[in-house]
C-alpha cells in the first residue's frame, strides 16, 4: 500500500519534512530547556525567540540532506526517527544526555540490565513518535526526478538552509553568543544531532582508532618477606553500584539506612565524590595507577592496581553481580555470579541476583583460598535503577509505600525515595553479613573491608533521574558517593575516623589505597593518594616509639 499525492514530494522535501517532525516531536527536552532559559532572561528579543525553532529545523535539515539520495533516503529517515524517539523519551523522562560516556555505558550494558529500562511509557513513545511516522515514511510515494533536477533541488535546499542559519545567527549574534555560552548543556539535548555526533565518535574510537600497545606498569611490585607468626591478609573490596552518600545514615541521613553496619564499628568517609557518573567511566578509574594522568580511552591498554597487586604475589579475585568489570579485571580471576547462580530462583528471581549472593559466594570461597594473601573484589548491583524494587527481597520493604515500577518518573517523590532507600538498607545488610563472616576468621587472617560506590543517582531533583550526566555539570546526587572502611584488628580506627569526617576526597581513586592495604611496594605507588597512609604511618611511628621505650 502506498500513500500517493498528486504532486509527490521529492527526497529533498522528505528530509525537510522529517527535520520539521524531529524539531516538533522529538526535541521536547530541548524545547523545555530552551523555554526555561528564555524565561530566565530579563530582556529578550522577540526575533531571537522566533529564530530558535527556525534555526533548529534548518540545522536538522543540514544533518539530513546528505542522506537524501535514493535508495538510502527512506531507510536512513526511518532509522533516524526511531533513534530520535528513544533519545527524546530518555531525555524528557529522565534528563539523560547522550554523550560519549553514556554511549560507552550503553554499549557495555548486558541484556538483562537493558531490559530493566523497558516500560509502558517507552513502548508508547516508540509506537507514537517512532513507529507510526516510520510507517508513513515507508508508505510515502516519492517523486522521481532526473538527476540534474534532483541535484538542483538539493542545492537550493542547502543554500536556503545555510541562509536561514546565517541570517538568523547574524541578526541575533549577541543573544546566541551570550546565552549559548552560558547554557552549553542545552545544545546536548538537540535530537538527533548531538547523540549521533557522540555515537560516531565512540564508534570511531572503538573500531577504527589504532589500538595502543599494551603497557605493563609497576613491574617492580613486591612485598616484604613475611614475619614468623604474621597473619595472612584478606581484603574484601565491595564495589557498589549507583549508591549516593547523602542517603547513608552513617553520613547523617535522617533515616536508618545503615542500621546493620553502624553496629560493626565501620568508619564512613563523609565527603567523597566519584570521578565519573557511570559505571563504564568510574570503575576503570577507581583501580587506575594513573589517576594523576588518567586517560579513560587508554586505561584498558595498561596495567592497573589489581595487576600490580597480583604481580606482587597476592591472589586477586573478581566476583560480579553487575554489568561486568569494564576491563578493570582484564588480567585477574573473574566469575559472573549471575551466570553461576541463575538456577537459584531464591537468590536470582528476576534474572539478576540479589547481592546476598556474595554472602553465599564468600562462604564457598574461603576453603579454596588456602590462607594465601588475598584481595577479593565483589561488584554489587546495589541500587541500580530504574528497577530499584528488584534489588531487594520483599522482606526488606522497610520504607513504604515503595514503587514497584521502572517508570520512576511516574512515582511520587515519597515512593521513589522509599524504594531507593530500601536498596541502600539491603546493601547495608549484605555488607554487615560479609563483615560477620570476616570476624570468624580473626584467628588466622588480618581482615579488612572497603566499600565504595562507583557513582550516585538522581531521584527527580531538578527534573533529573538516574545517572550518567556529564561530570562537569552533574549534580551532587550523582557524584557524592559512600566510602566505608572496616578492619578486623581495629588498627588506626580513631585516626581514620578523624580523617573520614574532616577531609574531602574528590574524584576518588582506590588504586594506591589498595596497594597500601596489601603492603605492595612499587615505584607506581603514590602515597598521597592512599587515604589510609597517614594513619598507617602514625600508627607505625607510635608502635616503633613504644617498642624502643620498652626495650630500654
Amino acid at each position: 500500500m502506498k500513500i500517493r499525492f498528486k504532486n509527490p514530494p521529492t527526497t529533498t522535501m522528505l528530509c525537510l519534512f522529517v527535520a520539521l517532525y524531529l524539531a516538533v516531536f522529538c526535541n521536547i527536552a530541548f524545547a523545555q530547556k530552551a523555554l526555561a532559559i528564555l524565561h530566565a532572561q530579563k530582556e529578550i528579543s522577540p526575533l531571537f525567540v522566533l529564530s530558535v525553532p527556525l534555526v533548529l529545523v534548518a540545522a536538522l535539515n543540514l544533518l539530513l540532506l546528505p542522506l537524501s539520495f535514493r535508495p538510502l533516503v527512506k531507510p536512513a529517515m526511518i532509522a533516524i526517527i526511531m533513534m530520535s524517539a528513544v533519545f527524546n523519551y530518555a531525555s524528557y523522562s529522565y534528563g539523560v544526555i547522550f554523550d560519549g560516556p553514556m554511549f560507552t555505558n550503553i554499549l557495555e550494558t548486558n541484556i538483562s540490565e537493558a531490559a530493566s529500562y523497558v516500560n509502558g511509557g517507552l513502548v508508547a513513545a516508540l509506537l507514537l513518535t517512532g513507529l507510526l511516522p516510520c510507517i508513513l515514511v515507508a508508505m510515502l510515494e516519492l517523486r522521481v526526478n532526473p538527476v540534474k533536477r534532483e541535484l538542483k533541488h538539493k542545492a537550493i535546499s542547502l543554500a536556503l538552509t545555510i541562509a536561514v542559519v546565517g541570517v538568523m545567527g547574524m541578526a541575533n549574534y549577541n543573544d546566541y553568543a551570550v546565552i549559548g555560552r552560558t547554557n552549553k548543556a542545552a545544545i546536548k539535548l538537540v535530537v538527533p544531532a548531538y547523540p549521533l555526533k557522540k555515537l560516531a565518535l565512540v564508534f570511531y574510537a572503538r573500531n577504527l582508532e589504532t589500538v595502543p600497545e599494551y603497557k605493563q606498569l609497576a613491574m617492580d611490585a613486591k612485598r616484604a618477606a613475611p614475619v614468623a607468626g604474621q597473619k595472612k591478609k584478606l581484603v574484601v573490596m565491595l564495589l557498589g553500584e549507583t549508591q549516593r552518600g547523602m542517603n547513608y545514615s552513617l553520613n547523617g541521613y535522617a533515616r536508618k539506612t545503615n542500621e546493620y553496619t553502624e553496629k560493626q564499628g565501620v568508619v564512613s568517609f563523609r565527603n567523597v565524590s566519584s570521578y565519573g557518573t557511570s559505571t563504564a567511566i568510574s570503575v576503570p578509574y577507581i583501580f587506575s595507577l594513573m589517576s594523576h594522568d588518567y586517560d579513560g580511552d587508554d586505561e584498558q591498554y595498561r596495567d592497573n592496581a589489581l595487576d600490580a597487586i597480583q604481580r606482587a604475589g597476592v591472589k586477586v579475585l573478581w566476583r560480579d553481580n553487575d554489568s561486568g568489570c569494564k576491563k578493570a579485571c582484564k588480567n585477574v580471576d573473574y566469575v559472573d555470579l549471575r551466570e553461576k547462580y541463575k538456577a537459584d530462583k531464591t537468590l536470582c528471581p528476576h534474572g539478576d541476583c540479589y547481592d546476598a549472593v556474595f554472602n553465599v559466594e564468600l562462604q564457598k570461597m574461603l576453603p579454596a583460598l588456602a590462607k594465601e594473601d588475598t584481595l577479593v573484589v565483589f561488584h554489587l548491583e546495589g541500587a541500580h535503577g530504574p528497577s530499584y524494587w528488584e534489588r531487594y527481597p520483599a522482606s526488606f520493604r522497610t520504607f513504604t509505600p515503595d514503587c514497584p515500577s521502572n517508570e520512576i518518573q511516574n512515582c511520587s517523590r515519597e515512593e521513589l525515595l522509599n524504594t531507593y532507600d530500601n536498596t541502600i538498607h539491603y546493601s547495608d545488610h549484605v555488607m554487615a553479613g560479609i563483615i560477620n563472616t570476616l570476624k570468624t576468621l580473626d584467628a588466622d587472617w588480618d581482615t579488612k573491608l572497603v566499600f565504595l560506590s562507583d557513582h550516585g543517582e538522581s531521584l527527580g531533583e531538578n527534573g533529573l533521574y538516574l545517572h550518567s550526566f556529564p561530570r562537569g555539570i552533574a549534580p551532587a546526587e550523582q557524584t557524592h558517593v559512600p566510602l566505608i572502611y572496616w578492619s578486623g584488628n581495629k588498627d588506626n580506627t580513631d585516626c581514620i575516623a578523624e580523617h573520614a569526617t574532616q577531609k574531602t576526597y574528590d574524584r576518588i581513586n582506590m588504586g594506591d589505597t589498595l596497594l597500601g592495604l596489601m603492603g605492595v611496594d612499587t615505584s607506581a605507588y603514590n602515597r598521597a593518594n592512599d587515604i589510609l597512609d597517614a594513619c598507617r604511618q602514625k600508627h607505625s611511628s607510635v608502635t616503633s616509639h613504644t617498642t624502643t621505650v620498652e626495650g630500654g
